[in-house]
């Protein structure tokens, strides 16, 4: 049998960073309550590249604006979705966010790792091509 080796877990010096959405994942914590999973990568400074990871429940049939979810939405889209409105993480994506990273440890390993927290504010609506370098095969040309 053959099985794979993970990452370490990624810490980075606790603060506010410019990032972007890079994948969005639904899954489970521990294998119960249904979560959804974004991966944030830094844009600037001594962390730029660093993938930090954002968790949060998605177990409900309706998310209230007092979940983390329907939060983040609604500082993303700038608006808040009216009762019953579909929320698509997809408009996450191509977007330059505020974020705050905190430290945690984790209950099970008590391993350091960074989190997103918060998402503070949007700061582009686009990523605008020619002044965020995004990760490319080498030889290609930026989107116009």
């Amino acid at each position: 049998m053959k099985l794979v080796a993970g990452g370490k877990n990624r810490h980075i010096p606790p603060g506010q960073y410019k990032a972007r959405v890079i994948r969005i994942e639904s899954g489970s914590f521990f294998g119960r309550r249904k979560a959804i999973h974004m991966t944030f990568e830094i844009l600037e400074g001594p962390s730029k590249g660093t993938e930090i990871n954002a968790f949060f429940n998605a177990h409900y049939e309706h998310f209230s604006p007092y979940t983390k979810f329907y939060r983040w939405y609604s500082i993303v889209t700038r608006e808040s979705p009216e009762a019953g409105e579909e929320m698509d993480t997809d408009l996450f994506m191509g977007k330059v966010i505020l974020v705050n990273v905190e430290d945690k440890v984790s209950t099970k390993t008590k391993n350091l790792f960074s989190n997103v927290t918060d998402i503070i504010e949007v700061i582009h609506d686009d990523i605008c091509f020619d002044a965020i370098p995004l990760h490319r095969a080498p030889n290609t040309v930026a989107p116009a």
